[in-house]
């Protein structure tokens, strides 16, 4: 049976990339055996490339998305980029040419219908989708429980009043020791 990566045109690689996170996430990947991570909200997919890049030979990265960017993205608003409709075949596209197709599971779901329907128990939890706290809170309120006790949760843009205001709030209610952040990365210890 062919893969989603099988039957697609491949449109030429573009770079476009918000992932700065790369020096400390490899520090976490120096010290901790990762094999799987769950990656919700993907974009372009420089991050989730980066993942597939660092796990061993069997590991794999699931990435969720729907691929219709968030309200920030959409015509007419702050952060709007022109390509949306061709979102999702771009990161297809993107992972073929660097050739880590074979180790990324795209899932072209919302976050919360993924956390029902999603499984596996990550080693890493990385969220990078909504940015309003109420959506984050959900976000980690669903995923929460589907983790493992050992699973690292982090996530980008806490930078964001309300990407933090929710992190700091949901590490508090589950009696995390602290959240570190490292510029925009956030890592709940």
């Amino acid at each position: 049976m062919p893969t989603i990566y099988d039957v697609i045109n491949i449109l030429p690689f573009e770079a476009h990339n918000w992932f700065f996170n790369a020096e400390p996430l490899a520090e976490i990947f120096d010290q901790v055996e990762i094999k799987t991570v769950i990656e919700v909200g993907s974009w372009f997919g420089g991050s989730t490339r980066w993942f597939a890049k660092q796990l061993p030979k069997d590991g794999y990265v699931v990435a969720v998305d729907t691929w219709k960017g968030s309200v920030e993205h959409q015509p007419g608003a702050r952060c709007h980029h022109q390509k949306l409709d061709q979102l999702y075949q771009q990161f297809l596209a993107n992972c073929i040419h660097e050739d880590t197709s074979h180790k990324i599971i795209p899932v072209r779901m919302d976050s919360l219908e993924a956390a029902a329907a999603i499984k596996i128990q990550p080693d890493l939890f990385y969220l990078d989708a909504a940015h309003d706290e109420d959506s984050v809170y959900k976000d980690l309120q669903a995923w929460g429980p589907k983790l493992k006790k050992s699973t690292i949760i982090c996530g980008d843009d806490y930078n964001w009043p309300g990407v933090k205001a929710a992190v700091d709030r949901y590490a508090q209610e589950q009696g995390f020791k602290s959240v570190v952040y490292i510029g925009a990365l956030w890592i709940m210890l």
